[in-house]
């Protein structure tokens, strides 16, 4: 939240919000269609990345859009890499 803020990108809307439809809780959510998600160690399991795919795919196919990376510096790049979805 602090690179977010110092970097003057659009601070989430809520966090850990329930996808209407599916059994997800991405770590952040901004209106109306961003769902961003945040993955860390346990993550890496083969089986978790299967369902992480099934639940992206699932937002996807309701009109969502997603964004992910891998926390510390991953997650950054994404930000940096994705800044326009967040501009306010």
């Amino acid at each position: 939240m602090n690179y977010l803020y110092r970097q003057g990108l659009w601070l989430p809307d809520g966090a850990q919000v329930l996808t209407d439809g599916i059994y997800c809780r991405p770590d952040f959510y901004y209106e109306p269609d961003i769902h961003l998600f945040c993955d860390g160690t346990p993550h890496d399991k083969p089986e978790t990345q299967e369902m992480d795919k099934k639940r992206r795919e699932a937002i996807r196919n309701c009109g969502g859009r997603c964004l992910y990376g891998i926390t510390g510096s991953g997650l950054r790049i994404l930000l940096q890499r994705d800044w326009i979805y967040l501009k306010k």
